[in-house]
């Protein structure tokens, strides 16, 4: 057994034997009741049994893809792959939109086609509430609308370069937004 000597990891104890275990079958991992039933211990005990291991770096107590707490090897330890886990490059390739063909050769140029006119943006009633507030205002939220409220008021300043607020959150539920004095308009504005 490849493990550090320690005066709480007995030969013969439940850590030592649940180690033993792990270490015959790597791609192991043990529940609390699977350590109950498999080691005759009482499910109660298990925890108490197992910290030494834990805290000695011999044993990891996490949760697993289900989210139920197991027991497993430190794989760091042991060289052994964890069997459950992605490479970093493989989760990202997993997440990647295909990437789009265009087929460049069927692409029909025209000439005289007119640009179509910039519209502004469509605030609906974020606009509302935004054209209404004057510099001093400002408005509580629920912090689940922190986003949204961004992204609204980034949108509305696009229109208005003028307008500038600031969003704050005020307690553990709760944001506001202020609206701040009108700032001059910056190069980019004037340059529109």
């Amino acid at each position: 057994m490849s493990r550090k000597s320690s005066q709480k990891l007995k030969p013969g104890s439940i850590a030592w034997r649940v180690i033993d275990f792990l270490e015959a079958n790597p791609s192991e991992e043990l529940t609390r009741h699977d350590v109950s039933a498999k080691f005759d211990i009482d499910p109660v005990a298990v925890e108490d049994a197992l910290i030494a291991a834990v805290a000695s770096g011999h044993l990891v107590r996490e949760l697993n893809a289900d989210s139920v707490l197991v027991f497993r090897l430190k794989y760091s330890r042991t060289g052994v792959p964890k069997p459950f886990a992605q490479s970093m490059a493989a989760a990202r390739k997993a997440t990647r939109k295909p990437p789009v063909v265009i087929d460049f050769e069927s692409l029909v140029i025209e000439a005289g086609v007119p640009i179509v006119e910039n519209t502004p943006g469509k605030g609906g009633v974020w606009t509302a509430l935004f054209a209404r507030m004057k510099p001093g205002d400002s408005v509580k939220f629920h912090l689940e609308a922190r986003d949204a409220l961004s992204h609204a008021q980034y949108g509305y300043r696009k229109d208005n370069p003028h307008a500038r607020f600031t969003i704050r959150k005020v307690d553990a539920e709760h944001c506001r937004i202020w609206r701040l004095e009108d700032g001059p308009l910056d190069a980019q504005a004037l340059a529109a």
